[in-house]
């Protein structure tokens, strides 16, 4: 195998004539053996290519690595914790409670985000409300929203979504809830049920952890 060392191009070329692919033998300490890391080079190649090593120090990371969180870009999602529920409820109190929808995290950072997304069907019994549901954070309040209004009278049904990005600030254990509210004592609030069967569907909650 032909090795050829150009000074003025400051290249290192290992077979350029040779059979077979070449390849740069690595070996370890000596005084933990004789194993080594082989480089080689395809043994076809479309055209010229080139790898550049980036500016700084790291480890290079395989197929069959474990790729640290500390590794991945802003934005990655590092795990995903997801919970359902089966069940329905109803409540004609102005006062939020648990709907019984709820998920845990444990943020890998305190740095890190956590999207909620949780999906249910929800009504109101009458024209003189509408449903509420939110978003608590253990049992801090972090996102209310009017999810369904009676548009006349009768009962109106619909599937609605949560969405929020929040920042726990924390790598303790976390736990988020889904709680509904009718607008008005005079109307009931249905959470994940048909109003005129009671047959519970199923509603759900999904956490992601976003790398910040």
């Amino acid at each position: 195998m032909a090795i050829t060392i150009d000074g003025a191009d400051n290249k290192l070329e290992i077979g350029a004539n040779a059979t077979g692919p070449s390849s740069l033998r690595l070996y370890e300490d000596t005084d933990n053996g004789t194993n080594y890391v082989s480089i080689i080079a395809p043994s076809a190649v479309t055209s010229n290519r080139t790898l550049t090593l980036p500016d700084n120090t790291g480890t290079i990371v395989t197929s069959a690595s474990s790729i640290a969180a500390s590794q991945l870009p802003a934005g990655s999602v590092l795990q995903v914790v997801q919970s359902t529920l089966a069940t329905f409820s109803t409540t004609t109190s102005t006062t939020f409670t648990d709907t019984g929808l709820s998920a845990s995290i444990t943020p890998s950072s305190s740095s890190s985000k956590i999207l909620i997304i949780s999906s249910a069907g929800v009504g109101s019994s009458s024209s003189a409300g509408g449903s509420l549901n939110r978003i608590v954070r253990d049992s801090t309040a972090i996102f209310t929203q009017g999810v369904v209004y009676s548009g006349a009278a009768g009962t109106v049904y619909a599937a609605t979504s949560l969405v929020y990005l929040d920042s726990p600030a924390t790598t303790s254990s976390t736990t988020y809830k889904i709680q509904f509210a009718t607008q008005s004592a005079s109307s009931t609030s249905f959470f994940n049920s048909d109003f005129n069967s009671f047959t519970g569907e199923t509603a759900s909650i999904t956490l992601m952890e976003i790398k910040a």
